[in-house]
């Protein structure tokens, strides 16, 4: 009454018809938001908070079909049903539903049809109620979504502990499931969990039998066809006739590898030598070694193993011509674009007889992120998602989130992580955004 009267007084009309009336509902309706009908739907609800929110999502999906059902015809049960969206509500909760609202005078059932006790409420449920009340439901929707969503990404004890079973000890100790979990928890959220989680179970983690085995079978494949047979008198005695070396300094992982070589083949440790020491060991009076073996782990960009090679061969590339020692370099993983950039080091020394062994070539397969290709990703949508994940992790925790060269290589050895594995996987950081690193690698 007060709209119609303020119409009337600023129109300066003394009478009020029906047009006029029509006029200042609609106006009104217009203006009314849900807390002014809110009632309706709320009140008589027993039972606990979150039984009642579901009973009142369900009166309002019904509401919203209702209003629908007022815009395009009759308003019975079957066809506010068929205005139902969704699978969350099914027309046979339809019923109890609009009985529900009948038994407290909300709406009346007349011959079928069905309208509000309160022509006002019905009028704004058609013109601005269902906009208004399925932007209410929507947001539960959402929630609701998200909910199952992040239900289905959470990682569970069991996948965790089935993960860590085949990881070998890494620097003496055990990969634990709850340090695995306390790794994941550094992210909140569990489909962001559920990225991560999908890393590590790309990632090759080698065994120690595994590179054991690798590394004879690289003596087999490579040492052997360029050395003569090795006579020994028995079987316990050690073998001294190869020189073996690696490309980093004492303690790194190359002197580890070049020594879990010796030992694989029966070769005698003191044969294994500082790369620093082998020109002295060359220029020596006696017998010379048949071969000079130089061990490595892996080369991924292949950047710092040819640099270390032309570094190594430069001064003794003549005492190798003049003597006829052949050099192998053993490498228990690398990529082809490591392997043909370190080979065309070797082409530096023409007078060199060299050979280069790959125990096993990395493909793209064993790259988190690869430009163009999905890879073991669900989808392209998943492998941004993640790899944004990453960076964001990762900046600030080495010179390049996704790893040495950006190459984002899954790949871990039991002494240590590569710098070409994810940040976030091997470096840690203090301060006041911490984060703990998986697999540490040893400090320098």
């Amino acid at each position: 009454m007060q709209k119609f009267f303020a119409t009337a007084v600023a129109e300066r009309d003394t009478e009020i018809i029906v047009a006029d009336v029509k006029h200042a509902l609609h106006g009104r309706v217009s203006e009314l938001d849900t807390n002014a009908f809110a009632h309706f739907w709320k009140d008589g609800i027993s039972g606990e908070r979150d039984e009642a929110e579901v009973v009142e999502l369900k009166r309002l999906r019904v509401l919203v079909a209702f209003g629908r059902a007022l815009r395009t015809g009759p308003t019975n049960r079957e066809s506010i049903s068929q205005q139902l969206t969704g699978g969350s509500l099914h027309a046979g909760q339809v019923g109890p539903i609009i009985d529900d609202f009948c038994r407290r005078d909300v709406m009346r059932e007349t011959n079928g049809e069905i309208a509000t006790s309160l022509p006002l409420f019905q009028l704004w449920i058609m013109d601005v109620g269902v906009t208004k009340l399925i932007a209410s439901t929507l947001a539960d929707d959402l929630e609701n979504q998200l909910g199952k969503a992040n239900d289905a990404a959470y990682v569970k004890a069991a996948e965790i502990t089935e993960l860590v079973t085949n990881w070998p000890l890494y620097r003496g100790k055990e990969v634990s499931a709850d340090s695995v979990r306390a790794w994941l928890d550094q992210v909140p959220g569990a489909q962001d969990q559920r990225l991560l989680f999908t890393l590590l179970k790309n990632m090759k983690f080698m065994t120690a039998p595994q590179i054991s085995e690798a590394l004879s079978q690289a003596h087999d494949k490579a040492v052997v066809k360029v050395t003569p047979p090795v006579k020994r008198d028995n079987k316990v005695e050690k073998r001294r006739d190869l020189l073996v070396t690696y490309l980093d300094g004492p303690g790194k992982s190359g002197s580890f590898y070049a020594r879990a070589y010796a030992k694989e083949i029966g070769l005698l440790l003191d044969c294994v030598v500082e790369p620093a020491r082998v020109v002295r060991r060359l220029g020596s009076e006696g017998d010379q070694p048949s071969a000079l073996v130089i061990v490595d782990d892996l080369a991924g960009t292949g950047r710092t193993v040819a640099e270390g090679i032309d570094a190594f061969l430069r001064p003794i590339a003549e005492t190798l011509a003049t003597t006829g020692v052949p050099v192998v370099l053993i490498l228990l993983f690398s990529t082809e674009e490591a392997e043909a950039k370190i080979r065309q080091a070797f082409t530096r020394y023409p007078g060199v007889t060299w050979r280069v062994h790959v125990c096993e070539l990395l493909g793209n397969e064993n790259r988190a992120f690869l430009n163009g290709e999905t890879g073991f990703w669900e989808d392209s949508n998943e492998r941004d998602r993640a790899k944004a994940l990453c960076v964001r992790l990762g900046t600030g925790l080495y010179a390049d989130a996704l790893g040495y060269g950006s190459q984002s290589l899954l790949l871990a050895f039991p002494d240590g992580c590569p710098n070409n594995n994810l940040a976030i996987i091997f470096a840690s950081r203090a301060g006041a955004h911490p984060w703990t690193a998986l697999l540490p690698r040893p400090a320098s």
